[in-house]
């Protein structure tokens, strides 16, 4: 059964048009971050790593999937890698010694600093050209879109418990 309050009236006829280009910038942002982070042997996803281990400090594989909003299984790989890499180690956690935390080394530090300015690179190409009052638009439609996500989300997370939250 569908959202009660969602809404078909008021569609632009061409939202197709708007998903596909929605997708497209994704997916353009995610290739130019690639290419460049590539560069510094960091790959697909492991910027959201860095930067959370650099924003949170040593934390528990667990916690940090939490904080990203994924499994700590689908976290475990791109560890693993980031291990290899030596951009992180596991410390055995003081309290709780069956435990190890992730923390970035001084090349991860780096790492995460370098892919920082990469996305910040990025980002000032997309709004190139973009006037105060253009920027300030899209911010109000984005942020829209956002609110109406969350009411959503909201909605199936309180309609029944879902196998994916096992």
């Amino acid at each position: 059964m569908e959202d009660p309050r969602a809404s078909s009236q008021n569609q632009p006829a061409d939202l197709h048009r708007a998903v596909h280009l929605h997708w497209d910038l994704i997916s353009l942002h995610k290739q130019c971050a690639n290419r460049l982070l590539c560069a510094h042997n960091i790959h697909t996803g492991q910027q959201s790593l860095l930067f959370m281990l650099k924003h949170m400090g040593a934390c528990n594989q667990k916690e940090l999937a939490r904080a990203l909003h994924i499994s700590p299984a689908t976290i475990a790989i791109s560890l693993k890698r980031l291990e290899r890499s030596g951009l992180v180690r596991r410390v055995p956690d003081q309290q709780d010694l069956r435990s190890n935390r992730i923390e970035l080394t001084q090349a991860g530090v780096e790492s995460a600093d370098f892919a920082e300015k990469v996305i910040d690179q990025i980002t000032e190409r997309s709004f190139k050209d973009f006037s105060a009052a253009e920027f300030e638009q899209l911010i109000c439609l984005l942020s829209r879109m956002a609110s109406n996500l969350r009411v959503f989300r909201d909605y199936l997370q309180k309609k029944e418990e879902s196998p994916c939250d096992k």
